[in-house]
């Protein structure tokens, strides 16, 4: 299997994805550890629900870190799908399935080794749960991207017919 050549499109594609890689890799250091982030989520939560137990304000922060897990696959997985479409040729994964299909797994991949990564940083812990809720939001992300891509098709072929 030879290289693929890189349009200044799918170049620049890959430069994305691996940029928000590098960020993700830098969050998942010590910089955004839980001792880390609960500085500035412990007021703020504090100060939106005055009332809550210091065990619950932990437990929301920890619900909010989980949803960044989420949310940066989520980003992850759609940056290496569009990369992906921008590489294969056309003919090669017709209406879009292979470029989904890497993009998951390049995700989860991402996920898998940042995790065990995560365990030698003294601050963190490496966890498959967290693999998990990552490559959930990978899924959703890329959920999203057919949905979007469905409702425009639709739309599309609407006002054609119309």
């Amino acid at each position: 299997m030879g290289v693929l050549p890189l349009n200044t499109s799918a170049r620049n594609a890959w430069l994305l994805v691996l940029a928000w890689l590098g960020l993700i890799l830098v969050g998942s250091g010590d910089v955004l550890s839980g001792t880390h982030t609960w500085r500035f989520l412990e007021p703020l939560l504090h100060w939106l629900w005055p009332t809550l137990t210091p065990d619950r304000l932990w437990r929301a922060s920890g619900a909010i870190r989980k949803c960044g897990h989420l949310t940066e696959f989520a980003l992850l997985a759609v940056l290496a799908w569009r990369a992906w479409v921008l590489t294969l040729p056309r003919r090669t994964y017709g209406p879009g399935l292979r470029p989904a299909v890497r993009a998951f797994a390049f995700a989860v991949l991402c996920a898998a080794v940042d995790e065990w990564r995560q365990s030698f940083v003294p601050s963190r812990t490496g966890s498959l749960g967290d693999v998990l809720i990552d490559a959930t939001g990978a899924g959703l992300g890329l959920l999203t991207v057919c949905a979007f891509l469905n409702w425009r098709a639709r739309r599309r072929a609407h006002s054609l017919g119309a």
